[in-house]
């Protein structure tokens, strides 16, 4: 009994102690999560939204992109509607989620008054938003054939404004797909497509578009109605042209000479085409775009063919559409464009200053440069008969002349003076001008982007046309057909369809070779991509705290033996953003079957230990240096 007691003691102080832990440790209550509701309301005064084509009525199943300014986890979410979400009407629905991360935009420097600003934003359809980081007060969209509409926060509710003008049409007829493009080769697409959207008077504008297009392809719907958004509306001074695609070839096309201008509100329905809709005769390969004298044109590639043309004279040049080095045409040429120019600074630059004209005949391209030689970079690229880009070529016009310069650091093979596309030498302690840092490129691709283009700044240098920075992926043909799209994503590889070649045969599938030229090899007839492995300059422990190693910091570059490097700046892996205080000079080396290709890689801030050998994403934008191409 005695030990009964002492047992029931114990047991009764344990639980008197357990209770005191349990109100120590109590946890506190949890916060039940802020709700915001919302009416949707559709446009009330969009011709449009009436029409065949537009959002008529909200229906179960839709899906809105509800944001706050940024796309990062808390700060945006996706609301799908149901039944009884919306209203008798279908023109409204209410909605209710939980309150995401919101800004003060005017204390972070935006300088619109205070009321126009909005805590919450909407874009529909959800699946075509452009997921691409800071959005601010805008809704984004990527190149779809959609009909778009973006709304902000006005007194509880998305009051929704298209922003698209609706062709509409039908046809009969047995077709996969057709594109529609102006007879001018009009702007009506864009790989993203930005709206801001502020309260009030002001309603939206449009603003931070990239990629133009000149044509939208979709898919065609046999004995129904097909639709053409074009984003903003369009002015289509000659009217159009609608293809018709079976089988990945042009077999119709349908062409109106009329001038068209559509608002972002307008409609305009066709009816029935297919009286209009004639056989597709191809347009011959030997066709001209322009007036220049192909007769006695300089042959380019008379000492080799490559992805780079060097030219030092004003005058007429011509080159075979062979794919790089080879002799393997890139496919039968049926149009020609001028992609973009710069002149290597960030001073604005007017069309056809460097190149004057472009034009092609028998799969051969011609260009003529302008009549005074503008010192310069652009990039020329054929087209096949669906309008596709089927290979690219850099042109480059220094300001000067580059020399090769023998240096044991570079051995066995001489070096190029001076970084790919770079209009002149670096100096040596002196501030090194933009002009001398050359053009960017991601390990692999064989077209260039743009450097930085401001001294101390993060800008990139001018060009007539913008390039594209997208968070994304691509294959080696996307890359082909897309030269000014610069494929990004955080520590990773532009390209996703890795090669599976061996580390131990670095050239075998790869990309670009080393010291070794390759079907992507970046560099001019004569030159090709260095060797990691044979070449000093990218081995740390022969580089560094060596007495033919100079780093001038403040004056953005550094010297190896008597070659000069400038700092010529990055384009982040993680973002496609600039920064001009580093630079990564490739080789063409890479770790075979991952994401990171080799370079010398260095930084402002530092001493010369902070330059080194290292592996980088691949699809980090970095400078190039080419060697004397050995002999086979």
């Amino acid at each position: 009994m005695k030990k009964s007691l002492i047992i029931a003691a114990i047991f009764a102080a344990v639980l008197a102690v357990s209770c005191q832990n349990k109100e120590l440790v109590e946890e506190p209550a949890q916060t039940e999560p802020v709700i915001k509701t919302f009416v949707l309301e559709l446009p009330s005064d969009s011709k449009a939204s009436v029409s065949l084509g537009g959002k008529v009525t909200w229906e179960p199943g839709d899906e809105i992109l509800i944001h706050t300014g940024h796309i990062r986890a808390g700060e945006f979410t996706t609301v799908e509607l149901s039944a009884s979400d919306i209203f008798n009407d279908g023109k409204s629905a209410r909605i209710s989620f939980e309150a995401l991360t919101t800004y003060d935009w005017i204390s972070k420097g935006w300088t619109e008054t205070p009321g126009v600003y909005s805590d919450y934003y909407a874009a529909y359809p959800a699946m075509t938003a452009a997921f691409s980081g800071t959005w601010y007060c805008r809704s984004f969209f990527s190149n779809t054939n959609q009909f778009l509409m973006a709304a902000c926060d006005n007194e509880g509710a998305f009051r929704f404004y298209n922003l698209c003008s609706i062709i509409t049409f039908s046809a009969s007829g047995d077709y996969d797909s057709f594109i529609f493009s102006g007879n001018r080769k009009e702007v009506i697409g864009y790989d993203i497509y930005g709206v801001e959207i502020l309260k009030g008077s002001q309603n939206f504008r449009y603003s931070s578009s990239s990629g133009e297009q000149t044509k939208i392809e979709a898919e065609f719907v046999k004995n129904g109605t097909n639709y053409v958004y074009i984003p903003g509306g369009a002015n289509l001074a000659d009217g159009f042209t609608i293809h018709f695609i079976k089988n990945g070839s042009i077999v119709k096309e349908a062409k109106s000479t009329a001038g068209v201008n559509l608002g972002h509100n307008d409609m305009l329905n066709l009816g029935d085409i297919s009286a209009h809709v004639k056989d597709y005769s191809a347009p011959s390969t030997s066709d001209h775009k322009s007036d220049i004298p192909t007769a006695g044109a300089i042959d380019l590639s008379a000492e080799g063919t490559a992805n780079c043309y060097v030219v030092s004279a004003a005058g007429t040049y011509k080159f075979p559409a062979y794919k790089g080095n080879t002799k393997e045409l890139a496919g039968e040429v049926f149009d020609v464009e001028l992609l973009w120019e710069t002149q290597n600074n960030k001073a604005e630059i007017a069309a056809n200053s460097v190149i004057a004209a472009v034009d092609f005949e028998n799969n051969w391209i011609y260009f003529q440069t302008a009549s005074t030689l503008q010192p310069g970079n652009a990039l020329i690229a054929a087209k096949n008969n669906m309008g596709k880009i089927i290979w690219s070529w850099h042109i480059w016009i220094p300001q000067t002349a580059f020399t090769t310069v023998t240096e044991d650091i570079f051995a066995p093979q001489p070096a190029m003076s001076r970084n790919l596309g770079a209009l002149i030498d670096t100096p040596e302690s002196v501030d090194a001008p933009v002009e001398s840092f050359g053009l960017l490129y991601q390990w692999g691709r064989k077209d260039p982007f743009p450097g930085i283009g401001d001294f101390g700044h993060s800008n990139p240098i001018a060009l007539t046309h913008p390039v594209t920075f997208t968070n994304a992926q691509t294959t080696i043909q996307g890359a082909i057909e897309n030269p000014t799209v610069f494929y990004w994503l955080a520590s990773s590889d532009w390209q996703n369809e890795l090669s599976s070649a061996s580390s131990d045969s670095p050239n075998a599938g790869t990309l670009w070779g080393e010291a070794k030229k390759t079907v992507y090899d970046p560099c001019p007839p004569g030159y090709c991509m260095p060797a990691r492995a044979t070449t000093a300059f990218w081995d740390k422990t022969q580089l560094v705290g060596q007495t033919y190693f100079t780093c001038y910091n403040a004056n953005y570059s550094f010297k190896v033996g008597s070659l000069m490097f400038p700092l010529a700046g990055i384009i982040y892996h993680s973002s496609g953003g600039y920064n001009k205080l580093f630079t990564m000079v490739w080789s063409g080396r890479w770790d075979s079957g991952t994401a990171q290709g080799y370079g010398m890689y260095g930084d402002a801030y530092s001493d010369p230990n902070s330059f080194r050998r290292e592996a980088k994403a691949r699809c980090t934008g970095g400078s190039v240096r080419c060697i004397v191409q050995p002999s086979e």
